[in-house]
């Protein structure tokens, strides 16, 4: 940045020396050089806050890419595992294809035997219904011998009885008589025996011809069976032919895809190694900015040292006759037994349940509502450029805002962020080295967050304040800058 001072602030008429030159005033240079650079400070924080922003943009761009680049890489995996599994689908529906033709021939066999069996079936009860048939007429020629026997045994018995009347002439007649009585009653017994077995072999063949129509009508629906499990087989096998040049296209497209983000992954992989690049020449231009930044703080240490006023010495003056009286209201209620030393270097911040921003409790809180917020509140009428007054411990944390920066926390963060600033640790780069600060008073300029992205620049100027000559922390006085 280029600073142009005005000629009537450097120079002023120089005495008799005779060369006829304007002689410059040096007082009024170091008051420029003050003035200018803090106006480079500020333009300076500006920056350094930008791009502070743009470092943390540039860091979720990073995570971003990379989160992309590892969803790419898991993709690749999950495509090459896709195209491994569609080769083993592949397989296996070749395989199915090939069980499935062998089942079709197998069925096809398998129904020619089937219909053979059932044409057997059919024959063979058709048989058995014709030698029910022929068992029925022998069974009536067997009733009809044993009829003719019946009526031929009564006839030898007549014979008998006359041959018997006949006496001697008749004794050959009965001879013959009673033979033919005797072969007669051997054929009542031969037909009624052959009856018998005539009529269990009638019931064996109704049985038999009773499982054959069972049989016959099993082979029919086993047949119709068999051609449905051909039908059912052949649409599987259809639909395996279709499943297979589909897993056939998945497989391809699945290569594809794998080639396209290994591709991807090694196009991602070069833009994460240039973003790392950018990302670190980033930081690098914020770090030598920050660097930059505390060179004109220190000009403008030294300008305010140098027994001039400027526009800070007011302020100046005013942090270190607040850091002195809070020093002396501490040791004297450290001296009056009211609060013990140790009380004041309380590093156990309790936090407070249900706080956002977090909101913290120490066992010197109490002191400074009691004791630090009067001297504070007075800061602020003294100079209309004062945001701020406030103590703070060396940590940066702040126990005791001005009022209008303590008001009791709501449920929006943003708001909570902007308007209850008390109770809180500010552990930045601006309060910890107010905090921390020893040397006489420390001049520094910032960015002040106040939520939800919405930053103040300012000028913070810091003095120590020592209890019993142990540092405890500082007091903060916060103006526009």
């Amino acid at each position: 940045m280029r600073v142009k001072f005005k000629s009537n602030q450097l120079t002023q008429r120089a005495g008799p020396s005779g060369d006829g030159r304007m002689g410059a005033d040096p007082a009024a240079v170091l008051a420029a050089m003050v003035e200018a650079s803090s106006k480079l400070g500020i333009d300076l924080v500006d920056m350094w806050g930008t791009l502070e922003a743009l470092t943390f943009r540039f860091g979720s761009q990073v995570n971003y890419v990379r989160g992309i680049d590892q969803i790419s890489k898991s993709n690749s995996q999950a495509n090459e595992r896709v195209a491994e599994l569609s080769q083993i689908a592949l397989s296996n529906t070749n395989e199915a294809d090939r069980v499935l033709s062998e089942s079709k021939d197998g069925l096809a066999e398998s129904l020619v035997n089937i219909g053979n069996l059932a044409t057997w079936v059919a024959k063979t009860s058709s048989d058995l219904v014709a030698l029910k048939g022929e068992l029925s007429m022998v069974t009536q020629a067997v009733a009809s011998i044993d009829q003719i026997a019946q009526q031929t045994h009564i006839l030898a018995l007549n014979a008998r009885i006359e041959a018997v009347r006949a006496g001697r002439y008749g004794a050959s007649f009965a001879v013959i008589a009673n033979s033919i009585r005797e072969l007669a009653d051997e054929t009542i017994r031969m037909a009624a025996s052959m009856d018998v077995k005539i009529q269990s072999a009638n019931v064996t063949i109704s049985a038999i011809e009773g499982s054959a129509i069972a049989a016959r009508s099993d082979a029919a629906e086993t047949e119709d069976s068999t051609h449905k499990i051909r039908e059912v087989i052949d649409s599987v096998a259809d639909a395996i032919s279709i499943v297979d040049a589909s897993v056939s296209e998945i497989s391809e497209a699945a290569e594809t895809s794998r080639r396209g983000a290994v591709d991807l992954a090694s196009a991602l992989d070069s833009v994460v190694v240039e973003i790392d690049a950018s990302s670190g020449d980033l930081g690098a231009i914020k770090e030598v900015s920050s660097n930059l930044l505390d060179q004109v703080e220190g000009l403008l240490q030294l300008g305010n040292t140098a027994g001039i006023t400027t526009v800070d010495t007011t302020i100046i003056n005013l942090a270190l006759a607040t850091a002195a009286q809070m020093q002396q209201v501490m040791e004297a209620a450290i001296g009056a037994g009211t609060i013990s030393e140790s009380d004041f270097f309380d590093e156990n911040y309790l936090p407070i349940d249900g706080t956002s921003p977090p909101q913290h409790m120490t066992r010197f809180v109490r002191f400074t509502d009691e004791n630090f917020t009067p001297i504070q509140e007075r800061v602020l009428e003294v100079d209309k450029r004062i945001v701020f007054c406030a103590g703070v411990d060396r940590n940066g944390y702040l126990p005791t805002h001005n009022l209008k920066f303590s008001k009791p926390q709501g449920n929006d963060p943003v708001w909570n962020a902007a308007n209850c600033r008390n109770r809180r640790i500010f552990n930045d780069r601006t309060g910890l080295s107010a905090g921390r600060n020893r040397e006489k008073y420390l001049l520094q300029t910032y960015r002040r967050d106040m939520g939800g992205g919405r930053y103040v620049l300012m000028k913070d100027v810091s003095a120590p304040i020592f209890i019993n000559g142990r540092h405890f922390g500082g007091v903060r006085i916060g103006y526009s800058a």
